[in-house]
């Protein structure tokens, strides 16, 4: 999808579907300020998954249907004669009644849809699943299977092979075998596995912890279940991203255990995807720059194994963006967008790549297209702000951050309200800024400003560079002071430029050099 004509469409499309404002300040579709791609008309043997229905009495058996569209657009994705749609992207178009099989197609960039329902009733399952031709809406295959809830992966390899080859044509025998592969034998464990991914991709603090406690399950019943373990390494590592704390664990728990299910899985499965992301995620929180170059090569490892995965390339270009290697990043940036038009993490994080480069007014256009995609986004709002800040737009800058905090979830509250803080002082509020910093320093238990303890990156910055604005310098050099892990992430957000005001006081310097990626750019000017 791209370009004005199929921006616009995507546009339609979206607003048709009636869960994202898609919309640019301008009232022009997103990508805003004309930063579109070009079109892409969809190649003769794409296919997009669409999430199948649930039709089960019980709601909380939504799962088995996520799980089953989630497993069959895998299956696809390793045949190489296909282009599949991300299934991220294909979670945007949960029941699309109201839409053509055209538009969905035009919207996905894919020539086949695959879609249908799945039913449990206590042990049994029934499936029902049709294959059609996106411009013409024309049936190609369908089938109804009504089998045990145990056959689920048998289930889930017969739809693969049939949608297989009603797209590409008859398989040869290293597709079929390729197709047949199981994750695990124990249908037990694969319900955990399931249950585990529909928390995750929720993430948020609360469905992170169920989805650990998911994975860990499906590996006591079935040791040898590698999927389950990669996947529990990601889990560990976005813990650790989010500065999550699931169960109370602590920072060196999350990493030493992320660090062991990581090693592990690739020990038993060198060519997982998902393990090595996992290793890149939580080896770069390890503090140490030599286990970040392993972090940024463990991630490109993914991506290699898994190269349609805008998930990986994404995720890849943030540990690039971190170390300073900007281009390579913005490159993987536009890879996953082209994957996945809808991608709104590597949307947004164009734009706090533009923040770092000090390009702010392509940072503020960035984040105006990740707003249009999704209006529930906090961070987008909250990095908004400081782009309109540094182009003069204090009151916008405001209404964002104030904005992000009404969305912020409970772990986002302290930081945010620090963000808030800085808006109003920005706004000549400062009464009023430093009464909401303080009750915030109060909440968190910070005794005058500095917290007793380590504390995570993620939640120093906005309340440091709230006191650089308010004039409390030793306050903002205190709290990064107490930051870990002392390195290229924390580096990305030390080269704001909130942070000037401090550039020539040796306290920060230490901090910054300490943090400074090796051959990172200099600050820009």
């Amino acid at each position: 999808m791209g370009g004005k004509a199929g921006a616009a469409a995507l546009a339609m499309l979206l607003v048709r579907v009636g869960s994202i404002q898609a919309q640019c300040p301008d009232g022009s579709p997103p990508p805003c300020g004309g930063v579109a791609s070009r079109a892409v008309a969809a190649p003769p043997r794409s296919v997009a998954v669409l999430y199948f229905e649930s039709l089960s009495p019980d709601t909380a058996d939504a799962y088995i249907a996520d799980g089953f569209t989630e497993e069959v657009t895998a299956r696809l994705g390793q045949i190489s004669r296909l282009a599949v749609t991300s299934r991220t992207a294909a979670r945007r178009f949960r029941n699309p009644a109201t839409l053509s099989t055209a538009e969905i197609g035009r919207a996905l960039n894919a020539r086949y849809l695959v879609s249908g329902s799945v039913r449990r009733s206590e042990t049994r399952l029934r499936v029902t699943v049709e294959l059609v031709a996106a411009p013409t809406g024309s049936r190609v295959w369908g089938d109804q299977y009504d089998r045990s809830t145990a056959d689920l992966l048998s289930i889930e390899q017969d739809v693969a092979v049939a949608v297989a080859t009603g797209v590409a044509g008859q398989l040869l025998p290293v597709e079929r075998a390729t197709i047949a592969a199981r994750p695990t034998r124990s249908p037990e464990a694969y319900d955990h596995y399931l249950r585990g991914n529909r928390m995750l991709w929720r993430q948020d603090e609360t469905t992170v912890v169920s989805a650990i406690t998911q994975y860990e399950a499906a590996l006591a019943i079935d040791p040898s279940f590698t999927a389950a373990r990669g996947r529990l390494a990601v889990t560990f590592g976005l813990a650790l991203n989010w500065a999550y704390a699931p169960g109370g664990v602590s920072r060196d728990s999350l990493l030493a255990r992320g660090l062991a299910a990581a090693e592990r899985a690739i020990r038993e499965d060198s060519t997982s995807a998902d393990a090595w992301m996992g290793l890149g995620l939580v080896l770069s929180f390890a503090g140490r720059r030599e286990d970040f170059e392993r972090a940024v090569e463990s991630a490109r490892r993914a991506v290699v194994l898994d190269p349609t995965s805008d998930v990986a390339r994404q995720w890849h270009a943030v540990l690039l963006r971190r170390v300073g290697r900007f281009d390579e990043a913005e490159r993987e940036y536009q890879v996953a967008r082209a994957i996945n038009p809808l991608q709104v993490q590597a949307t947004a994080d164009l734009g706090f790549l533009a923040l770092n480069r000090r390009h702010y007014r392509e940072a503020v256009q960035w984040y105006d297209s990740a707003v249009a995609l999704d209006t529930t986004f906090s961070s987008s709002f909250a990095l908004r702000a400081r782009g309109r800040v540094a182009n003069g737009d204090l009151p916008g800058a405001m209404s964002d951050a104030a904005t992000a905090l009404r969305l912020a979830v409970p772990s986002e509250g302290f930081r945010l309200s620090a963000e808030l803080a800085e808006m109003e002082a920005r706004n000549g509020q400062i009464e009023r800024a430093r009464m909401r910093l303080q009750d915030a320093f109060h909440r968190a238990g910070w005794r005058e400003g500095v917290p007793d303890t380590t504390i995570t990156v993620r939640l120093a910055y906005d309340p440091a560079l709230a006191a650089v604005v308010l004039g409390m310098p030793d306050v903002a050099i205190g709290i990064l002071d107490r930051a870990r892990p002392r390195g290229p992430w924390l580096w990305s957000y030390l080269i704001f430029p909130g942070f000037d005001p401090l550039r020539a006081d040796q306290r920060f310097i230490k901090i910054f050099e300490e943090s400074k990626p090796p051959n990172a750019p200099e600050v820009p000017r």
